[in-house]
């Protein structure tokens, strides 16, 4: 064996319907993908969150109010089961706390976020549960990277809501509301790589939002755009996810209408994090989750209703996106990740 110093590039696509993780290895050049193996999963997984450090991968199961954890091979970035957790509620999206050492988890359904101490990598201490109930359907749960606070999108009453968070006492602080446009639906956010900015995909609204992220930790609105060229009442958003350079953003549309025009809106950022519409690209059936690989050349789409994933070139001046292939995946993709693995190569 010899250890590859720029590491290697692996996606892996959650297929809830089929009930299986595919992992699939990616050329840094050329975007190709080689499909590695798949992994059993124990329930419908879609979100999850990949420890590189500890070397775990978590997945959550709506249906069946569990977690599954893999261990992650570092030379391989293949999966073998490690332990299958059954909650009290049914998790929807799952993130790693800031030190690794807890992970928090929303719930759409029961309208909260819970905390579970990782005892040792893959291992949850489900006696260490803690909950905050939320707004109404809680959607995504995302970690604050300047201060320790959790940040919780909830698509039924349209609120975003943050908390403070302390790993160590397993203590949620009191909920600050953000104001927001009833009715948008915020489902998930993103934080600017590099200026304090904030950007919202709205479910219902077929927008971004964009907010300045204040001395007080605060979401101050600065600028909405639609996703489409106009709204319509057959799309709804899912996914929204920024380049590492900050320099472009991209959310993802559904469209449910007979025509069927789902696609991905692209925008350009500008030095001060403003958005600029660059247009759309059409897509996979239902492109519910979708990632940028680390360096940010190409986007892989996770088409539901499709059972592919399409994988699309990005432009490095423009920012516009071309269809570069598409591949077989299992039933109902609903996730995807990429990541760099750095471990000795085989």
């Amino acid at each position: 064996m010899e250890i590859c110093p720029q590491g290697r590039t692996y996606l892996y696509v959650a297929n809830q319907g089929s009930q299986s993780i595919y992992v699939y290895q990616m050329n840094t050049q050329t975007g190709g993908l080689t499909f590695r193996g798949q992994v059993a999963v124990d329930g419908d997984g879609a979100p999850m969150a990949i420890d590189t450090q500890q070397g775990v991968l978590y997945i959550g199961m709506e249906g069946e109010h569990k977690i599954q954890s893999f261990a992650l091979d570092m030379a391989t970035g293949l999966l073998s089961p490690l332990q299958t957790f059954r909650l009290n509620y049914a998790p929807v999206y799952l993130q790693l706390d800031a030190t690794r050492t807890v992970l928090l988890v929303s719930s759409y359904e029961d309208n909260l976020v819970a905390a579970y101490r990782i005892l040792a990598p893959g291992h949850l201490d489900l006696g260490s549960e803690v909950t905050l109930t939320t707004g109404d359907k809680a959607h995504a749960v995302v970690t604050d990277p300047y201060q320790p606070f959790v940040w919780i999108t909830n698509t039924g009453d349209s609120q975003i809501q943050r908390s403070s968070f302390d790993p160590k006492q397993m203590c949620f602080g009191p909920l600050l509301n953000v104001p927001t446009q009833a009715g948008d639906g915020p489902r998930h956010l993103v934080f600017h790589p590099r200026l304090p900015m904030v950007y919202v995909v709205n479910e219902y609204a077929d927008s971004v939002t964009c907010y300045c992220y204040n001395h007080r930790s605060e979401l101050c609105y600065r600028q909405s755009m639609l996703t489409l060229p106009k709204s319509t009442e057959t799309n709804t958003c899912a996914d929204i996810h920024i380049t590492a350079d900050g320099r472009f953003l991209y959310a993802s549309n559904r469209d449910i209408s007979s025509q069927g025009k789902d696609s991905i809106a692209m925008f350009a950022l500008d030095h001060q994090g403003g958005m600029q519409c660059l247009g759309q690209v059409e897509t996979v059936a239902i492109p519910r989750a979708f990632a940028l690989d680390p360096d940010a050349k190409f986007v892989f789409v996770a088409g539901k209703g499709s059972h592919t994933l399409a994988a699309y070139t990005v432009d490095p001046t423009s920012g516009f996106l071309q269809h570069l292939s598409s591949y077989p995946v299992g039933q109902s993709p609903a996730w995807v990740e990429a990541l760099v693995l750095n471990g000795p190569a085989v």
